[in-house]
């Protein structure tokens, strides 16, 4: 197999989660870590594995950082990997990548940092996981709301009642839109939480002069906005 062949097939594999088949490319040692693809913009296997946010794919990422991936490296539009996990409000692997020392204020051609875009109203999560299944935002959710996020309880005051109620609608063969809210509003608040905690720059202002905090304000995200001000957001 060819030096090209094998940088698709890792791609590929990381794209997919197949934790075995990653390892199987990476102990040949014919590949390029860092192989970005021309056909997706630029993404390398990090990025992509980043853009998801189950279990699998975080196996996956640890697994390319532990092979050297550039864990800074960004697609053709500016964004880290960092960045596009935060746009899908994945905390845990936004987590991982905090702990393996992920630029935190790297901006895009828009100059959006991941706090940016992590704050931001994100139609496209709604749409995109009625169509494709919760699975991964219930699950994410339903590990954080009774650990990580318990801290920020002050701003959460109906944390508990809707980890009762997301742990309700998780064994249902329909997952309604009001779970899927539940879900996505408490996943984008520990994105902002982790990044915010970790240093990331609240002072940042993107193309459109605006700060997260303004992200955070259009997004009407209350604990968020209020969150993002007791940290010294403006």
């Amino acid at each position: 197999m060819d030096f090209d062949s094998q940088n698709f097939d890792l791609y590929n594999a990381a794209s997919f989660g197949n934790f075995i088949r990653l390892q199987d490319i990476l102990s040949l040692g014919e590949c390029n870590i860092n192989f970005q693809n021309e056909y997706s913009g630029g993404k390398t296997p990090l990025y992509i594995a980043a853009s998801w946010g189950s279990k699998n794919h975080l196996a996956v990422i640890e697994l390319l950082l532990k092979h050297g991936a550039n864990i800074n490296l960004t697609n053709n539009a500016g964004q880290t990997p960092l960045y596009v996990a935060a746009s899908w409000g994945h905390f845990d692997v936004v987590n991982l990548l905090i702990k393996n020392n992920a630029n935190l204020d790297t901006v895009n051609y828009g100059r959006r940092s991941a706090l940016h875009i992590a704050a931001c109203r994100k139609p496209h999560l709604s749409t995109w996981y009625s169509k494709n299944g919760l699975a991964t935002i219930i699950n994410a959710a339903l590990r954080n709301m009774p650990n990580s996020l318990k801290k920020y309880a002050k701003y959460l005051p109906n944390l508990d009642d809707d980890y009762t109620d997301l742990c309700k609608a998780a064994i249902k063969s329909y997952v309604s839109d009001e779970a899927a809210k539940i879900a996505i509003f408490y996943s984008e608040f520990g994105v902002v939480a982790a990044l915010v905690e970790a240093g990331a720059n609240l002072d940042l202002v993107d193309a459109n002069g605006e700060t997260p905090l303004i992200k955070a304000a259009y997004n009407r995200h209350i604990p968020m906005v209020q969150f993002l001000i007791d940290n010294g957001g403006k």
